[in-house]
């Protein structure tokens, strides 16, 4: 089964930019300074423009910082700017974590 990509945030699909589902993990699993791309934001509307608006669009590399103890929020750095977001809102952004392998991408 393949995961259809769409192109900018909340853009339905127009061309098939098709990813393995199997490295597909939410923003929130990251561990500490590790780098991925957006490759969609699985949210209702609002959460849907506030991520848009924060600079998280599919296609961008994001990297977490840091994670507050205790569920606390997440520290990431997208776009050359760091943001905290709640986990709630993390876990919505799905992501493929960058690897040696597509270092190249993006």
């Amino acid at each position: 089964m393949d995961l259809r990509v769409p192109d900018a945030c909340g853009d339905k699909i127009t061309e098939a930019t098709v990813v393995n589902p199997e490295k597909v993990i939410p923003l929130d699993i990251l561990v500490q300074n590790q780098e991925a791309i957006v490759v969609r934001i699985n949210a209702g509307q609002n959460a849907l423009t506030r991520l848009c608006h924060l600079g998280l669009t599919p296609g961008v590399l994001v990297k977490k910082i840091a994670s507050a103890p205790f569920f606390g929020p997440i520290e990431i750095r997208v776009r050359d700017t760091l943001l905290a977001i709640g986990r709630g809102l993390a876990r919505k952004v799905l992501v493929i974590p960058r690897t040696d392998a597509n270092e190249g991408r993006a």
